[in-house]
């Protein structure tokens, strides 16, 4: 029995190294999971606080159906937090605007709670709308960057040019 003793020691130690190993990949993996799960925590607190919608009436949206095309309305920040003022989407009728997608935030700098955006589409060469139609548009807007995450939310609503 004096002769197995070095070789369970030598098994022992191995052992011991190969679970010291197998337990740090392990504590890191559950770092890199912990992170994620925070991640997207902080990801759902933000798009539960990011929300805006249509301000005025959606029957009588803008509408120059001239050569240059231009639709005209106004979206509200109805959220907690400051959105950016550029539109992360835009589309009429499934369609980007070809042209030009403009917006300003109406009296001020940055598109917080409350505050009002002017939002400017202009597609000269695939529209053919008239006054009186009636388009669907589809918008996405994104908080500004907080935690290294932004929140989202979206806005599906049926309009008619005027």
């Amino acid at each position: 029995m004096a002769g197995s003793a070095p070789s369970a020691f030598i098994f022992l130690m191995t052992a011991l190294i190969v679970s010291a190993s197998v337990s740090i990949i392990l504590i890191d993996s559950w770092k890199g999971i912990a992170d994620t799960y925070a991640d997207n925590r902080d990801k759902a607190a933000l798009d539960a606080k990011t929300e805006f919608s249509f301000a005025g009436n959606p029957m009588m949206v803008n509408f120059d159906d001239s050569a240059n095309q231009v639709m005209v309305f106004y979206l509200q920040n109805t959220g907690q937090v400051i959105l950016e003022d550029s539109i992360g989407g835009a589309f009429v009728d499934g369609v980007r605007p070809a042209t030009s997608v403009a917006s300003a935030v109406v009296g001020g700098t940055d598109w917080a709670p409350g505050e009002l955006l002017r939002l400017t589409l202009t597609d000269t060469t695939n529209w053919v709308y008239a006054d009186g139609d009636e388009v669907v548009l589809m918008l996405v807007a994104s908080s500004v960057l907080s935690k290294g995450v932004r929140g989202t939310d979206t806005l599906t609503l049926t309009v008619r040019l005027v």
